[in-house]
């Protein structure tokens, strides 16, 4: 998976999905807004596609801001499940 950072704060899942269009997406986890940036966590086809965003994206201006993107072996707290009510 991988951690996209610095985004615009207007920043929507359609904007990734055009980031990331030269890739086969699996799935965007969520887009979370801290402070003045958007930070979104992007799951690929495979570690080659990931490596190759990596490469390609990382520290590459988009939109007025310079995004970086890298590898995310974390675990996403409450990501996908559902809410108790």
């Amino acid at each position: 998976m991988l951690k996209v950072s610095n985004l615009p704060i207007s920043t929507t899942e359609s904007d990734i999905d055009e980031l990331f269009s030269h890739y086969r997406i699996i799935k965007i986890h969520r887009i979370d807004i801290k402070n003045d940036e958007s930070i979104a966590y992007v799951e690929l086809g495979n570690d080659e596609e990931e490596k190759d965003a990596i490469e390609k994206l990382n520290k590459r201006n988009w939109r007025g801001k310079d995004i970086y993107v890298g590898s995310f072996r974390g675990e996403l707290v409450g990501v996908d499940q559902p809410e108790n009510k």
